[in-house]
């Protein structure tokens, strides 16, 4: 496959989910959009004179979002300078860097005008750093991406083999989100007196009910079905037809990866200082990707229309599963509730705000 060449799939499938992106990061840095007229002189002179803030470990955390936000328009504006060759990923690595700062630029300045967003050098720092960690994934795996892409137009197997190292990286890095880090003994001292771990249970989460507790462990459970599922049919792939005595070692092998997998992601959080790290974690985890690799071994001759049979199946009842849920997550059934007039006044009064992303 030659790199060399302008690839039909490559500036311009990252094209549109570039602009998207910049048009989110611009709306999301403004929410919640309340507008205050500032006179320009005064504001360009508080712009002058923003500062490195000791942001502490709650701001920490803000910090790093602001950086996370801006790796995907690194990365995907790369790519789309790129435009797919290989030879071209520097000079686009850096325009998208420029174009990235340029922004932060703008949007920090923009800032000044919408209380009660703050402006600091610290935001500035991490959305630099963040754009530039992009583009470097992006530059450097420009070959991945290519490949990638060719391969989503034709070889979706091998493009499947993917999926397993990505979607473990894709759930580590959430379970260590928003990654407030703690960076000193008495940061990780306050962290174990809160009750954020346990060697089986968690006490910040003894304190909720039994059907809560018993939520949240099968939603760490299934999460990792199918990682374990894809495992399991690479691993029939790799060694050919599974017998029944080889399907079951090959389930216990995958309770076993699932559970080293758990420690490693609860030894992450415990470094995290919104983390929880508990024992059970790890239990449900290897029972997931153990449940994930059976359920991939069972379907490894099934057709589309069995996997389409499935889906109408099975569609409908998971999602008003996860209605009933969210709802009693929402306190719908533990509190009380009002009347139609208690709603009313809280829809006129504005307390309930209904602007895209006013809550997050």
């Amino acid at each position: 496959m030659s790199l060399d060449r302008p690839a039909s799939v490559g500036g311009g499938a990252a094209r549109a989910p570039w602009l998207v992106w910049l048009a989110f990061v611009v709306y999301g840095s403004l929410v919640p959009l309340e507008f205050k007229a500032v006179p320009l002189s005064e504001a360009w002179a508080r712009f002058l004179d923003i500062r490195l803030l000791d942001v502490g470990l709650q701001g920490r955390a803000d910090w790093v979002a602001n950086g996370v936000l801006y790796v995907p328009l690194g990365f995907l504006g790369t790519l789309m300078f790129a435009g797919g060759v290989a030879g071209r990923r520097f000079q686009a690595g850096g325009l998208a860097l420029v174009l990235g700062c340029v922004l932060a630029l703008v949007v920090e300045f923009t800032q000044l005008f919408f209380p009660p967003r703050t402006v600091s050098l610290n935001d500035l720092l991490a959305e630099a750093l963040g754009c530039l960690l992009g583009a470097l994934v992006a530059g450097l795996g420009m070959r991945h991406w290519r490949e990638a892409l060719d391969l989503w137009h034709g070889q979706r197997q091998r493009l499947a083999d993917a999926v397993l190292p990505a979607g473990m990286l894709a759930l580590g890095l959430f379970s260590l989100f928003p990654f407030d880090l703690l960076v000193s003994g008495a940061e990780f001292a306050d962290k174990l007196a809160g009750g954020f771990w346990g060697w089986g249970l968690a006490p910040v989460y003894a304190r909720d009910g039994g059907g809560l507790i018993l939520l949240r462990w099968l939603a760490e459970a299934l999460v990792v079905v199918p990682l374990g599922a894809w495992w399991g049919r690479r691993w029939a792939r790799l060694h050919g037809p599974v017998a029944p005595a080889a399907a079951l070692s090959c389930v216990v092998r995958g309770g076993l990866l699932g559970a080293g997998f758990g420690v490693l992601l609860e030894l992450g959080q415990l470094f995290v200082a919104s983390g929880v790290s508990q024992g059970l974690s790890v239990i449900s985890r290897s029972g997931g990707w153990g449940l994930g690799v059976a359920l991939g071994l069972h379907t490894l001759a099934w057709d589309e229309q069995a996997w389409r049979a499935m889906l109408r199946r099975w569609t409908w009842p998971v999602l008003a599963a996860c209605w009933l849920a969210a709802s009693a997550k929402a306190g719908w059934w533990s509190g009380p509730w009002g009347g139609a007039g208690q709603a009313w006044t809280r829809l006129s009064s504005g307390e309930v705000r209904f602007l895209p992303f006013y809550y997050q």
